[in-house]
């Protein structure tokens, strides 16, 4: 797994502030090596090592891959190039910001959904609880829950269900995480699919769009731009078409024509590069472009939080209509029994 967006963010916006004044690079990553924490930090002493030795700062990222993104330590080599280090560390860190943002605001956005689905378990533990203190009119143990749980004993084994199933879940995503053929197929098929599949398709021409405006505006060869912006997508449905979009620009296609023969762009894109090239403005539109698109993954983003705020609405509801209707049978069972000894 590569750094998190929040310390690559922090990272290329110190190396964008400490360039645009002048300060040696490797001074820069000294203060890098001795601030930053985790897998970066270890990245940063090899990183000022190398600097020390003479290395490009590309060459010394080009070998931590495991922790600098694709698109990161390409950009860094044509900033390197082309002489404008300091601001391709700015639009980098522009990206990461807006990354981080987003995250922060799916976290608030569902943090009341959990915490009311918190209450709800909290709840079924208590239920649990005062059934090993109170006995039911035959003298066995009181089951609220109907789980056949009651007492400490019933506490242990329900939160004892609940850790295995969040140690599986974790273990579960960890596994795909460092597996990318299971999790390429899992978000083709997620892109593919109802209600989710729109938000994560916006997602990744956001990504595209964004990595085009980037790159148009460098001297990288257009080849090597259609090729990193379709796998900085982070979608395999984009991002397997990057040889065939590069072979076709290589063969002297338009861009518009080379992206439209793989089918899976939408025609509003398609038709502002065609609109673009025709007018040579290309870089402009595609700004616009990266800021409509930018917008729109705000509101996809939106739309996936409020599928998984949905979903935490439902395990609560089937938890209320659970003990609703246990609670309804125990007690109508307690007034069967009352009416039945009399």
């Amino acid at each position: 797994m590569h750094a998190s967006a929040v310390d690559l963010a922090g990272f290329c916006d110190r190396l964008a502030i400490g360039l645009d004044a002048g300060v040696d690079v490797r001074k820069v990553l000294s203060g890098e090596a001795t601030r930053a924490t985790g897998r970066l930090h270890a990245a940063c002493q090899r990183l000022n090592r190398a600097a020390g030795e003479g290395e490009s700062l590309a060459d010394a990222m080009a070998l931590e891959s495991t922790v600098f993104p694709p698109l990161v330590r390409s950009m860094v080599r044509v900033g390197e190039h082309s002489g404008r280090l300091p601001e391709v560390f700015r639009r980098i860190t522009r990206n990461y910001e807006h990354r981080v943002a987003r995250g922060r605001t799916v976290r608030r956005q569902l943090a009341w959904p959990l915490f009311q689905l918190a209450i709800a378990l909290a709840v079924c533990t208590l239920l649990s609880a005062i059934g090993g203190v109170r006995q039911d009119p035959r003298g066995g143990s009181l089951d609220l829950l109907g789980l056949g749980l009651s007492g400490m004993s019933g506490v242990l084994w329900f939160w004892g269900a609940i850790g295995v199933g969040a140690c599986v879940a974790t273990f579960a995503i960890r596994s795909l995480r460092d597996r990318p053929a299971p999790l390429r197929r899992l978000i083709r098929v997620a892109t593919r699919a109802p209600v989710v599949g729109h938000p994560l398709r916006t997602l990744a021409l956001e990504r595209i769009a964004w990595t085009l405006r980037l790159l148009l505006d460098t001297p990288m060869d257009l080849r090597g731009v259609a090729k990193l912006s379709l796998k900085a997508s982070g979608n395999p449905i984009f991002a397997t078409h990057a040889d065939a979009v590069s072979k076709d620009l290589g063969a002297g296609l338009p861009r518009s024509t080379a992206r439209g023969r793989t089918g899976e762009f939408p025609g509003d894109l398609l038709d502002a590069v065609v609109v673009a090239e025709e007018g040579g403005r290309l870089v402009e539109s595609l700004d616009r472009l990266a800021e409509r698109y930018r917008q729109e993954a705000e509101r996809a983003v939106a739309t996936l939080t409020t599928a998984a705020g949905a979903l935490i609405w439902l395990g609560i509801a089937a938890i209320i209509l659970m003990l609703v209707f246990r609670l309804f049978g125990f007690y109508t069972g307690v007034i069967d029994d009352a009416l039945q000894a009399l």
